[in-house]
């Protein structure tokens, strides 16, 4: 287990993390508490958090997320694109792709840097090269779930694009 890339908040998911084995260190509202085993945290909706190994061996936790079925989605369609070459070596899409699924997922997940302006305001700019190349926020056939919105439930080909 690894950790999470950087301080986040989920704006309509509770997550919640059992130690089973090892550390894992949970950094909720600028307050920073590491979980043994046995020890769980909860993160409310909206509450900016980030967690991470503590420890120098393997850390095991259970996370579970409620509801969960809109970040499954996103999860997979990000392994997704990885599994396709589609993303940078911890796993992150390029830019051209964040530029869509960022707002895709902003009811999913939303990242504190840079700053919410800051992001809006680079992916906005980006969002309609993306779409010009060929991009998509999702990926419906990536998926297992099939969750997508309407707009975008309609089957579309695997990104066949330059990286960006």
């Amino acid at each position: 287990m690894g950790a999470c890339d950087g301080e986040h908040r989920h704006p309509g998911l509770v997550e919640q993390f059992t130690a089973l084995e090892g550390e894992l260190t949970v950094k909720r509202d600028g307050q920073t508490t590491i979980l043994r085993r046995g020890e769980t945290a909860v993160i409310e909706p909206g509450v900016w958090h980030d967690w991470w190994n503590a420890g120098d061996r393997d850390a095991r936790v259970q996370v579970e997320v409620r509801p969960g079925e809109r970040l499954l989605y996103m999860i997979e369609t990000f392994f997704g694109l990885a599994q396709l070459g589609h993303t940078d070596g911890k796993g992150v899409p390029y830019p051209l792709q964040l530029a869509l699924s960022s707002r895709e997922f902003s009811d999913v997940i939303v990242f504190r840097s840079p700053p919410l302006a800051v992001q809006r305001a680079i992916f906005g700019t980006l969002a309609p090269l993306a779409r010009w190349r060929g991009y998509r926020a999702t990926y419906p056939q990536l998926s297992r779930v099939m969750l997508a919105p309407p707009a975008f439930s309609q089957r579309s080909p695997a990104p066949h694009h330059n990286r960006s």
